[in-house]
């Protein structure tokens, strides 16, 4: 289900500085996520920030890659609209109104409601209908079994020519199947 998004800034990379931020950002959402999902930065994977977020009760899911998501929604929401008006302005010092803006006046295509709203109780069917409606339903891979023998995609560098491979060298081999989310 679609919640609204919470931003807080945070100027370095250091792991008291992200437990920090992450703390804020719990308190500024006003309860704990049961998940955390983030790119597999050190800070991140450092065991002091595991250690916090287990304490927590929080899964910790990091990709090899970057939550495209969340950098879409920095760089879409947030600099484009600040930059159209006016140049040399720094986004981060108006992140509190860039979100009210984006939670209570952009409707989302796939809720067909702000973020805010599609957070309210009396909105939940309504929202979970909408995405449902919306959802690709026709698999684009094969099933999977233990023992089949499958590539890794992985994200290319912007550096990389177009004709070097979108997989990891050689095969690997599937040792389990988990369900998780509703997610195989």
């Amino acid at each position: 289900m679609s919640k609204y998004v919470v931003v807080v800034p945070v100027r370095r990379t250091e792991t008291g500085i992200i437990i920090q931020g992450t703390k804020k950002t719990i308190e500024k959402m006003g309860k704990k996520p049961e998940i955390i999902y983030t790119d597999d930065e050190k800070t991140i994977a450092s065991g002091e920030f595991q250690t916090y977020v287990e304490s927590e009760g929080i899964e910790l899911y990091r990709t090899r890659g970057h939550p495209a998501f969340a950098e879409r929604f920095i760089k879409k929401k947030c600099k484009d609209k600040l930059c159209k008006k006016t140049t040399n302005i720094q986004w981060i010092d108006y992140i509190d109104e860039i979100m009210l803006t984006y939670n209570n006046k952009d409707v989302h295509s796939a809720t067909g409601q702000t973020p805010y709203k599609a957070r309210d109780k009396d909105n939940e069917f309504k929202s979970r209908f909408n995405i449902a409606m919306k959802t690709k339903k026709q698999r684009l891979y094969p099933e999977l079994s233990v023992g089949d023998k499958v590539k890794i995609k992985r994200k290319k560098t912007t550096t990389e020519k177009e004709r070097t491979s979108h997989f990891l060298k050689g095969e690997y081999t599937v040792e389990s199947i988990d369900e998780k989310l509703n997610h195989t």
